[in-house]
């Protein structure tokens, strides 16, 4: 058996930046120095949804790559009739509507990660890439040493008050440890609350809202007597979460290396491109130059399409016309 299975959805919204993920996991897979890394994972790829033409772009590759097992969901989703719009209702009685018309994040969750059967398992998103394997294996030797730490994520928020995009108000925000890359234990499958977004009201009229996973989380700590664990700063040039890509609507297979190389060049201070980084890793001034040149570049040539993430688009066209 494997030892983790890292669990991946893919929609047509994503798709794109998700090439790129899916194969920067053989920075685990090219690695023989550790128990953690090698052969011994799998990435389960949930195709969620594509279009005949992502289908036949995308899925034949992926299948030919040694850690990848993909399902497609097609079939299954062809008796769901998912539209968007349409209101989903949680385990927990929690309203939310639809906001594409595949299967909702939250409800694979609940019900897929529970059949993962390897130790470990984690949710990683379409839209998280790896540059250096190293930050995973810490996460890994930190978990398998301390008994009571069930979850470790590459970032966590506490309870803040922020300003909600995509409601348009001021809510109160639960702690939350990022599911972009979150590993558990398989343990914590046996916690009978659902990974669903959940909310209630505060005295003062205020939403509190836990994001996707969020809930959840609170119960493995409150309920279980668990803990769960982020990595510091000290790691975030070792990976890079674009952020909301699955309702990305413009960046297009035109522009997407461009997209791609001064994002990672924006947030780490290196390039894409895995010899350069290896030169200029420890190069502090070279680095910061890199990551100014490359924020403003990015700000000129992509504000625009960023921005476009914050709002709901339920079903408005990607790149791909048949969508």
């Amino acid at each position: 058996m494997k030892t983790i299975t890292f669990f991946m959805i893919v929609t047509n919204y994503d798709v794109l930046i998700a090439d790129y993920a899916i194969r920067s996991y053989y920075r685990i897979y090219d690695r023989r120095d550790t128990r953690w890394s090698g052969d011994n994972f799998t990435l389960l790829v949930y195709a969620n949804c594509l279009s005949k033409a992502n289908r036949e772009r995308y899925i034949p590759a992926w299948r030919q790559i040694p850690f990848v097992q993909l399902y497609d969901n097609t079939e299954k989703a062809r008796t769901m009739h998912l539209k968007a719009g349409d209101v989903i209702t949680s385990p927990e009685g929690i309203e939310r509507e639809r906001d594409s018309s595949c299967e909702n994040y939250d409800e694979l969750w609940t019900t897929e990660l529970k059949k993962i059967e390897t130790p470990y398992y984690a949710t990683v998103d379409a839209d998280f890439e790896i540059l250096d394997a190293s930050f995973y294996l810490k996460m890994m030797d930190e978990l398998d040493w301390d008994e009571g730490m069930v979850g470790y994520s590459c970032q966590h928020d506490p309870d803040r008050v922020v300003h909600d995009t995509y409601s348009g108000e001021t809510i109160l925000l639960g702690e939350r440890w990022h599911t972009c890359f979150c590993v558990y234990k398989k343990i914590t499958q046996q916690c009978s609350v659902s990974h669903f977004y959940y909310q209630f009201k505060l005295p003062n009229g205020r939403r509190y809202c836990y994001d996707s996973a969020g809930f959840f989380q609170h119960h493995l700590i409150h309920t279980h007597g668990w803990t769960l664990k982020a990595l510091g700063d000290a790691y975030a040039d070792q990976f890079i979460h674009y952020g909301a890509f699955s309702k990305n609507r413009s960046i297009a297979p035109e522009n997407i290396a461009v997209y791609r190389s001064l994002a990672i060049a924006a947030q780490t201070g290196l390039p894409a491109d895995r010899r350069w980084r290896r030169i200029l890793v420890a190069r502090k001034a070279a680095r910061r130059l890199v990551q100014g040149l490359a924020g403003r570049s990015l700000q000129v040539l992509f504000k625009k399409h960023i921005a476009e993430r914050g709002k709901y688009r339920f079903d408005e066209p990607a790149y791909d016309s048949e969508l």
